[in-house]
């Protein structure tokens, strides 16, 4: 199975491991969206990338308008069943992150939200329906 995840957050890999400053906090925000999805099974194939999209035909909260930077975490996982999208946005919702870095959005709080009309910044698409 292969999922898609949308997030105006940013979760850059940067490989980075000690220290302080945005390429460390960007790999804290991508391991805490890799071990989110490890909470029910391993993650593999996973790859991210990023872009500025206009994001008014999105299912991202209203708040967010015009052009956002946007990442795209893919990814798949070995076992049919062990993931789908009402499971993604139930773990993810409320999940916190390190902001402020190369975001383009402003956030009310540092947090992941799936299930708010207005403040939702991440969701998910299932790749293989």
């Amino acid at each position: 199975m292969k999922f898609k995840l949308y997030t105006l957050a940013d979760i850059t890999p940067t490989g980075a491991r000690r220290g302080a400053g945005v390429p460390y906090y960007q790999e804290q925000n991508y391991m805490t969206a890799v071990q989110t999805i490890g909470i029910r099974t391993n993650p593999i194939d996973v790859s991210v990338t990023h872009e500025d999209r206009t994001v008014g035909n999105l299912p991202f909260g209203k708040k967010y308008k015009g052009k956002q930077r946007v990442w795209c975490l893919e990814f798949g996982v070995d076992s049919n069943g062990a993931h789908g999208i009402d499971m993604l946005t139930a773990d993810f919702d409320l999940v916190p992150f390190n902001n402020e870095l190369d975001e383009t959005a402003k956030f009310e709080n540092a947090l992941f939200v799936t299930n708010n009309d207005e403040l939702c910044n991440i969701f998910f698409e299932d790749q293989d329906k």
